[in-house]
């Protein structure tokens, strides 16, 4: 072999078992802080610190994924209510690489993960999703996590708590929703409400001027209000004369027609008072309420006379 040949195979040479020096030094470097890690969760979940002790078990497993990293990492999230993310480790267990030499302990955490995964098959909740109608969906998701439309159909696994799902079929639908353990195949149906016809406000009710009641009422109230008053003024000039020329209550005949009169508009005066009394309560009884057109066709009023005096007399 030529000089420079040999020198290249031995570069190579060197080379190569360096990066496979290093290599091994990684190697071990990181199974030894794997073991720290795994030795720091197992200490802080006895304490009753568990995410923390989650936390150490996940670092732990991404550097020396073994079947008892795995198998104390699945119990971690277990503790901690996370059941379909346990049953996936304790199931990817089995499907791990059988490694020359492998410790009773890694089998037997094999064998523990298969027994807590059928174990967990029980207690995990499932749920159906059905949309109506069911092909109006575009897409979903179930906690903020994508959903394949398709595939709704069938059972989704899930922790029990508080879910929220959301379907998008042009509008978004939120169904929140919670499930509790051993519940299996529960239907979440989404039925996205259709959007409420549009606001039409009531028609204002037209402005209602004075019924014609009430125009009656004023006039005739008014009208027997003035009279009542003009008729007491004379009736009272009419008692003031007859009291100074009439001693003792007996008027001289000279004086019986002044006493004829003054007696008439005493009673003009009361049937003028009556009257206005009568429109100011009809009146009134308008603006308390406001009567419809077959009540006011209803109301009649029909003046009348009679030896006590003149009238209203009317049916409301």
């Amino acid at each position: 072999m030529k000089p420079l040949a040999l020198a290249l195979v031995l570069s190579l040479g060197t080379a190569t078992f360096g990066l496979v020096e290093v290599a091994l030094a990684q190697t071990d470097a990181e199974k030894e802080a794997a073991r720290i890690l795994f030795t720091e969760g197992k200490e802080l979940r006895d304490a009753g610190k568990v995410e923390l002790a989650l936390d150490r078990f996940k670092r732990a497993h991404e550097l020396a994924p073994t079947p008892i990293t795995t198998l104390e990492f699945g119990r971690t999230h277990a503790m901690l209510g996370h059941l379909v993310e346990a049953r996936r480790l304790y199931r990817s267990i089995e499907a791990m690489e059988v490694k020359p030499g492998e410790s009773a302990k890694a089998t037997a955490a094999r064998e523990e993960g298969k027994v807590l995964a059928a174990n967990l098959d029980a207690r995990i909740p499932t749920i159906l999703v059905k949309v109506l109608p069911p092909d109006a969906i575009v897409s979903a998701t179930l906690d903020g996590h994508a959903l394949d439309p398709k595939s709704l159909a069938a059972a989704i696994p899930l922790d029990p708590g508080k879910h929220v799902l959301v379907v998008q079929t042009g509008k978004e639908t939120r169904v929140p929703f919670e499930v509790v353990e051993g519940e299996k195949d529960r239907v979440i149906t989404v039925a996205p409400a259709k959007d409420p016809p549009p606001f039409v406000p009531p028609p204002k009710p037209p402005e209602r001027g004075w019924s014609p009641l009430r125009w009656t009422s004023v006039i005739v109230g008014g009208v027997g209000l003035l009279v009542g008053a003009g008729a007491g003024i004379l009736t009272l000039g009419g008692a003031s004369s007859l009291k100074q020329n009439c001693a003792g209550g007996v008027c001289p005949p000279d004086r019986h027609a002044d006493l004829d009169a003054t007696r008439r508009w005493a009673t003009i005066s009361n049937v003028g008072f009556v009257v206005g009394a009568l429109g100011a309560t009809v009146f009134v009884i308008t603006l308390v309420r406001e009567p419809k057109k077959s009540e006011v066709a209803a109301v009649s009023l029909v003046p009348y006379a009679s030896p006590a005096g003149f009238g209203l007399t009317g049916r409301f």
